[in-house]
């Protein structure tokens, strides 16, 4: 069952901040060419790192680990 209503919160904000930061435009490429993808993230241009990615990277992160701790899949 769901330990903690708070992680839910949590967990699908990280999620949607990860979405709209990485919602394509159409016919544009605000990253350049891109040399390195991480879950199709771009985290590394040939400019150097993309620091819009790293971020959205972290968030996707933060919030798979609020979806595990509702779940209590995780025990510390």
């Amino acid at each position: 069952m769901i330990k903690d209503k708070k992680f839910i919160y949590f967990a699908l904000i990280f999620l949607f901040v990860s979405m709209a930061l990485n919602f394509p435009f159409p016919d544009e490429s605000p990253y350049g060419e891109t040399v390195a993808w991480v879950l199709n993230i771009p985290v590394e241009s040939v400019n150097g790192l993309q620091y819009i990615g790293i971020t959205s990277l972290i968030f996707l992160i933060m919030s798979l680990f609020f979806s595990c701790e509702i779940i209590g899949k995780i025990s510390w």
